[in-house]
């Protein structure tokens, strides 16, 4: 694990794994957060969290400018602005429900066009997730010990959060 395990650790104590598109200060300064008050950062902390770094505007802005030219992604803009848009009128299971099948079809897709392609969404992830971290080092992309930071959180998440988990479909509408 990365000079990061630290982040990894906290952000994995609480549920999460490390979030993307977040300057590194702000990451260390929750992360210290979550450490520091141990067993006191709850689900709701978590969620306050979260909705100041993806507030409405910056998530307008992924599903209208980013999603729109990243690739596999793309396919599932629609669904992942009614998602969003669900959320934001108070109808969380209805946004986590429409991210199910989006979540797995994009990881499918990933793992095909990645050609790390296995069976249940557990280890889908888990092959993309080390696929990614091997790239991110054989192509020295951005900083590499950050990215494996990252990955490695979101395989605790995946590991964690996906073991109970089954197929939830995976076309697109």
């Amino acid at each position: 694990m990365s000079g990061y395990a630290h982040w990894v650790r906290a952000f994995t104590s609480v549920g999460w794994f490390i979030p993307p598109y977040i300057q590194m200060g702000v990451l260390a300064d929750i992360a210290g957060e979550i450490t520091g008050r141990g067993a006191q950062y709850d689900q709701n902390d978590l969620e306050q969290m979260l909705s100041r770094l993806y507030e409405p505007h910056g998530l307008a802005a992924m599903v209208m400018h980013r999603y729109q030219i990243v690739p596999v992604i793309q396919d599932y803009r629609e669904t992942i602005a009614e998602a969003i848009e669900a959320h934001f009128f108070g109808l969380d299971h209805i946004a986590v429900g429409g991210l199910l099948p989006v979540i797995e079809g994009a990881g499918r897709q990933l793992a095909a066009s990645r050609s790390v392609a296995q069976n249940g969404t557990q280890a889908i992830f888990s092959a993309l997730l080390s696929d990614c971290k091997h790239e991110a080092y054989s192509r020295r992309m951005g900083e590499p010990t950050e990215i494996e930071a990252m990955m490695d959180s979101f395989g605790v998440f995946v590991k964690e959060t996906l073991k109970n988990t089954s197929a939830v479909g995976a076309s697109i509408g």
